[in-house]
């Protein structure tokens, strides 16, 4: 979009007091000031947009944006911001901000001061740190800062205590503060491509979860109490170096999807028959000789990926190939014909 079409749908907007505007996408490389004349606007995108797979390459902000205080969402992410500019401390109003996978290596404290956020995407940056005043965001549902460089969480994060999702994916942490354990609102929590060579017992106080990801991780063992978790729908241990499954993982009866692909698996614990609301199951690049019977048992399941193990048994005639990249329904019933 040229500088001239821009102004103009920025005029149109003013006009016909537009309240979202949506420049993802654009290839901008700057914005106009003019974009402060838009006071009624409450969505703001400049990010990416990823039906043209096309970027903007914002590597500043006017102040004018600072002017936009009835905006209630703001996305500038997958651009080349270095810094926030001050006067974006003034959209006390908002309730979203992504500003991920720009060139930010830290944060202002006065990001702090936008209380009413719900939703903060800071991932995809080059932080090491976090400021203190972020402990001010208590009405946090969400918050993501996975793909950084933390090599620590900050200890005021157990005082969001309203968060329902956190990622802390792909960082450098090597273990997880207990006091994390606070977080008992949380249903959604990943934790992968870290260094962890080891999880808490405490994890298993957060009972509300829905979705847990500790995959990528160093992990050779889980800890039993993981077994409280009775809620979890989706579970990702998948890319560790576990050499057997602990029979408590039976105990997850909701479960609808199980990734444990990518470990040091020769054998699969009976218990997990009683899984039978699993949809789909990931049992790839394992040292599995055998498929168990129990896969008979999950009267639900409708995807199964096995690729990657030296399977025998039973033989790949049994369905008809020699492809077991992905069972699908069609084969599973083969499979269950094979063991009735």
């Amino acid at each position: 979009m040229t500088k001239s079409e821009l102004l103009a749908l920025i005029n149109q907007a003013e006009v016909e007091q537009w309240t979202e505007l949506d420049l993802s996408g654009k290839q901008l490389t700057e914005l106009p000031a003019a974009i402060g004349r838009l006071h009624h606007l409450q969505v703001l995108e400049l990010g990416y947009n990823s039906e043209t797979d096309r970027l903007n390459y914002l590597t500043s902000l006017p102040d004018t944006v600072g002017q936009l205080t009835n905006l209630l969402s703001l996305d500038i992410s997958d651009n080349k911001l270095g810094q926030l500019p001050e006067r974006l401390r003034q959209l006390t109003n908002l309730q979203s901000l992504n500003i991920s996978y720009n060139r930010l290596g830290a944060l202002p404290e006065w990001l702090g001061q936008l209380t009413n956020l719900h939703s903060l995407d800071i991932s995809g940056n080059e932080l090491g740190a976090l400021p203190a005043s972020l402990a001010q965001l208590t009405n946090l549902l969400s918050l993501d800062i996975f793909d950084n460089k933390l090599g620590q969480l900050p200890e005021w994060l157990g005082q969001l205590t309203n968060l329902l999702s956190l990622n802390i994916s792909l960082n450098e942490l090597d273990g997880l503060p207990e006091w994390l354990g606070q977080l008992t609102n949380l249903l959604s929590l990943d934790i992968g491509l870290n260094k962890l060579g080891a999880l808490p017992q405490w994890l298993g106080q957060l009972t509300n979860l829905l979705s847990l990801d500790i995959s990528a991780n160093d992990l050779s063992v889980l800890p039993e109490r993981l077994g409280q978790l009775t809620n979890l729908q989706s579970l990702d241990i998948s890319l560790n170096e576990l050499g057997e499954l602990p029979e408590w993982l039976g105990q997850l009866t909701n479960l609808l999807s199980l990734d444990i692909s990518d470990n040091e698996l020769s054998a699969l614990p009976e218990r997990l028959g009683q899984l039978t609301n699993l949809q789909s199951l990931d049992i790839s690049d394992n040292e599995l000789g055998a498929l168990p019977e129990w896969l008979i048992n999950l009267p639900q399941l409708v995807s199964l990926s096995v690729d990657g193990n030296p399977i025998i048994d039973p033989p790949p005639e049994v369905f008809g190939d020699n492809d077991l990249s992905k069972i699908d329904s069609e084969k599973l019933e083969e499979l269950r014909r094979y063991y009735s």
